[in-house]
């Protein structure tokens, strides 16, 4: 291939890269690509990943594994003639064509893998988008009710909406994120029972949740993950709903 790729024509081949399937002077031009590029590093180390796990299921081929294929090939001898039907191919020439699709499914394990990666992130993307859709459709009902929670010193400011039909969202995506082995819980408070209404992670973002009784109020605490059913913890926020 010519040299003087561009970044497109580089990041096409980073799979390959971290496949250890690419020349000598193509892994050098790659290389110094990615020395510079920080986008492309990111999808590098995602390549890698995935190469190390199909390394646990698949052993690595040999070096001159195509070379001794190609020379198996080139060297075997005809078959005898026989019958089309009895006719048997070459032990070496058997023996090279299972090394091939041995490497040749490992490399189509990579592409199905990477694949599903890109499947995840885009029924990701599109379910955050449905959500936030859905929760301005909330937020633009007149019959919904609106609230925000908040801390008694006022830093933190969790905005929520809940729907006619008891459907809540939970603008949380300016809560400080939890340390490992916590999360958010939000509590549903109603005369004198609460209910959790929601595990929310430590990191949450916007979050739907579901109040299956009339509730009064809403309270924001901090749990071991991953969760508990009853809360032993001061709220974080609090906020009164209106009727």
């Amino acid at each position: 291939m010519s040299a003087g790729r561009d970044h497109r024509e580089l990041s096409e081949l980073l799979g390959a890269w971290a496949l250890d399937a690419v020349e000598d002077a193509e892994r050098a031009e790659i290389e110094a690509h990615l020395a510079t590029c920080a986008r492309c590093r990111a999808e590098a180390e995602e390549h890698l990943a995935v190469a190390a796990a199909l390394g646990n299921t698949a052993a690595q081929p040999p070096a001159g594994l195509w070379e001794r294929i190609a020379a198996s090939l080139d060297d075997t001898p005809p078959p005898l003639a026989l019958e089309p039907r009895h006719r048997r191919l070459p032990r070496r020439l058997v023996v090279g064509l299972a090394a091939a699709a041995v490497v040749l499914f490992a490399g189509l394990g990579y592409l199905l893998v990477d694949q599903q990666r890109q499947i995840d992130r885009l029924q990701a993307a599109l379910l955050d988008d449905a959500l936030a859709r859905a929760a301005s459709v909330a937020l633009a009902d007149p019959d919904s009710r609106r609230a925000v929670l908040r801390s008694e010193d006022g830093t933190v400011q969790v905005p929520v909406v809940i729907d006619a039909t008891g459907t809540g969202y939970l603008l949380a995506d300016r809560l400080p994120p939890l340390p490992e082995g916590r999360t958010y819980q939000l509590w549903g408070v109603s005369a004198d029972t609460v209910v959790s209404l929601g595990v929310l992670g430590p990191e949450p973002r916007l979050v739907a949740f579901r109040a299956t009784i009339a509730i009064d109020a809403l309270a924001l605490t901090d749990e071991a993950a991953p969760g508990v059913a009853v809360s032993e913890q001061p709220p974080l926020a609090v906020a009164e709903l209106p009727v």
